[in-house]
This record gives C-alpha cells, sequence and structure tokens, in this order.
C-alpha cells in the first residue's frame, strides 16, 4: 500500500528532448530565383509591302536562310502591267515638257522681236495691245513649261513607286538566321492593305540567346548587370545552363497589385538544345561569400516554450549546456540562402537547437 501511494503522490521531473544540428563552415550563395522565358537575340517578322498572289514559297520552318535569299515571290502579271504603264505615261510627260519648252523658245523670240521694233520705232510699233499680247504668250509659256516639267518629275515618281513595287514581289530574308515560323502556302493571296501582312518569322543565330526574368520587386536592389545565374528548363530537368546579368530594365510590371521588374540575360546555347519559348526556372546569383558557420534557418527561429521573447531582439541561436539546458547565444547573421544562414557567433559553438522532440517522463 505504501508503495502504491509513493507512486501516486511521487513527482517526477519530465525529461526534454531537443534536436540539434551541428555549425558547419562552408561557402555560401546566395541567390534569387526567378521564372521567365527564352527569345532570340534577334527575331525578324518579313512580310508583304505590295498584294498578290503567292506564285512561290521556298523556305520552311526550321530552314536556314542567308541575308537576300529568296524566301517567296508574288505574282506579278498586274505590278509589270503598272510598271509598264507608268513608264509610258513619262514617255508622254517628256514629250510635253519638250513641247512647252519649245513653245517658249518662241514666245521668248516674239516678245523679242516686238521689243526691239517698239524701240525702233520709239514706241509707235506695236501697239500697247499687241505688245500686251505678245507679254501674255511669253507667260503662259513659262507655265506650261513648268507644269509640264511638274508632270514628268510625278511621272518619274511614278515609275519610280512601280518598279519598286515590282522589286518588293521578291521577299528576301533581311538576316541570315533560322526560319521559327512560316505563315503562308504558295497560290495564298496577301493583301498589303492597313497592315504588312506577316509572311515568315526569322530569328538570327540561336547559338546565342536571351532570357527575360521577372524579379520581385523585393529582390530587384540585389540583382545588377554582370551577375552570374544558372537556370533548368522542363525539356532537361537534370541539366543546368550558365547565364548573366546583360540588363534590369527600369519599367515596372503591375499585374493584380504585384510588382516586378523585368531582367535581361545572356544565355550560351552552342549546342542548340535551347529553344525560343522555353520557360526557365532562374537563379541569380547575388553573392558568393568566404567559408563561413553554417546552421539551418530553423535553428534561428527556435526558443524554448519558457522563454518570453522581446521586440527587436538580436539574432540568437540556442545551445545545450553540460547539464543539457538550453543557453541563449547572440549572433551575427552574415547572409542567407532562405535555407541556410552563415554567422558570426559571439562565443564557441558546435550544434544549436532546431528543435524541441517531446517531453517524457
Amino acid at each position: 500500500m505504501l508503495f502504491v501511494l509513493w507512486r501516486f503522490f511521487g513527482v517526477q521531473t519530465p525529461q526534454v528532448a531537443y534536436e540539434t544540428a551541428p555549425l558547419i563552415t562552408q561557402t555560401l550563395t546566395v541567390t534569387v530565383s526567378a521564372t521567365g522565358n527564352l527569345a532570340p537575340i534577334e527575331q525578324v517578322d518579313v512580310g508583304s509591302e505590295v498584294s498578290g498572289t503567292l506564285s512561290e514559297v521556298r523556305v520552311d520552318h526550321d530552314d536556314r536562310v542567308t541575308q537576300g535569299m529568296v524566301l517567296a515571290t508574288i505574282d506579278t502579271t498586274k505590278l509589270q502591267a503598272s510598271y509598264e504603264s507608268a513608264q509610258a505615261a513619262l514617255s508622254q510627260a517628256q514629250a510635253t515638257l519638250t513641247s512647252a519648252q519649245a513653245s517658249h523658245i518662241e514666245a521668248k523670240r516674239a516678245w523679242e522681236r516686238g521689243e526691239a521694233l517698239f524701240s525702233a520705232t520709239q514706241g509707235r510699233n506695236p501697239s500697247p495691245k499687241e505688245r500686251d499680247a505678245l507679254q501674255a504668250n511669253l507667260a503662259r509659256a513659262q507655265a506650261q513649261v513648268k507644269s509640264a516639267q511638274a508632270g514628268l518629275t510625278q511621272a518619274k515618281e511614278n515609275v519610280k513607286s512601280n518598279r519598286y513595287n515590282l522589286d518588293r514581289a521578291i521577299i528576301v530574308s533581311p538576316i541570315d538566321g533560322i526560319v521559327l515560323d512560316r505563315k503562308v502556302d504558295a497560290g495564298q493571296t496577301v493583301v498589303a492593305a492597313m497592315t504588312t501582312p506577316l509572311l515568315f518569322t526569322i530569328a538570327k543565330d540561336l547559338r546565342h540567346m536571351k532570357l527575360t526574368v521577372s524579379i520581385d520587386e523585393a529582390d530587384v536592389g540585389a540583382v545588377k548587370a554582370g551577375q552570374k545565374a544558372t537556370f533548368s528548363v522542363d525539356a532537361y530537368p537534370n541539366r543546368k545552363f550558365d547565364a548573366r546579368i546583360t540588363k534590369v530594365r527600369l519599367n515596372a510590371n503591375i499585374i493584380n497589385a504585384v510588382v516586378t521588374y523585368d531582367a535581361e540575360l545572356d544565355v550560351p546555347n552552342e549546342d542548340l538544345a535551347l529553344r525560343p519559348g522555353m520557360t526557365a526556372s532562374t537563379d541569380i546569383i547575388i553573392e558568393e561569400l568566404p567559408p563561413y558557420p553554417t546552421l539551418p534557418n530553423t535553428a534561428l527561429r527556435f526558443s524554448p516554450k519558457s522563454y518570453e521573447k522581446s521586440q527587436n531582439e538580436p539574432a540568437a541561436i540556442w545551445v545545450l549546456d553540460a547539464q543539457n539546458t538550453p543557453k541563449r547565444i547572440e549572433v551575427e547573421v552574415v547572409a542567407t540562402d532562405g535555407i541556410i544562414s552563415a554567422i558570426k557567433p559571439k562565443s564557441d559553438v558546435t550544434h544549436a537547437i532546431i528543435g524541441q522532440l517531446h517531453a517524457g517522463e
């Protein structure tokens, strides 16, 4: 009976167990994560400036092209007729100018003879009326020459315009590159009215690409041109690709009250494994620290249940003393990658408490 009472009224101190983690001296890389899409460094949309039926399309998707290479041709029957008509109008304008110039020479000579006679007869001949008529004829002749000259200029420009349209019936590549998209087939009619119809999309050398990612406004202050980055794409989940920041744009993107900034990265692609449009998960290297003691971030968040934390308290970790009692030690957090932190402890530390497991009898 006494034994039973002791068990009932006896007091036992609970044994508390803690989970600890060692401080490991290692380098720490601080990164900013972002997502974006790959694109060619230079991409050109090729269209048609003239309307007509495509008589031939010479290239297809993924074909390599060179600058000046013919991609497609438009039937030139109507364009050729317009050009020849413009040339005929030019010949007529030249003839009109020649006739006007001859009339001007004739009117000028008649005016000069009349003035000579007027002087010789001391103003008696020709009469004032005849003299006015000669002057009017000369003025009309001069006006006809100017009109004919303007008509000739207009006819030349019309020929030039029709020649330009005829030349544009041959669609050529403006750059060396690869055909990313072909939107037309032979026999299709293109209409160049209010907008230029798009025929092909050509990317310059895909061995060099750019990656545009969205940086959160909280991180953009740490992202700068020249920083290195690595990224992965779904097509190659076990492969890391290298990149480098070339520009951080000033303009903000605001979507549903979330503010981000675009950053551009230069991406080598010598083996052409990467393709335009691929989504890339990117880690931008903000800082690479020399070796520091590091520990899990959970150690910086831990405190015993009995401890009342005050506001604006310095960072600290808890360690176990010789009596297995938690002891608080202030530390300086040098940097963190979101999972582990590099610290400067104020005293020698080998392990830090990262959690309380359980309390048992």
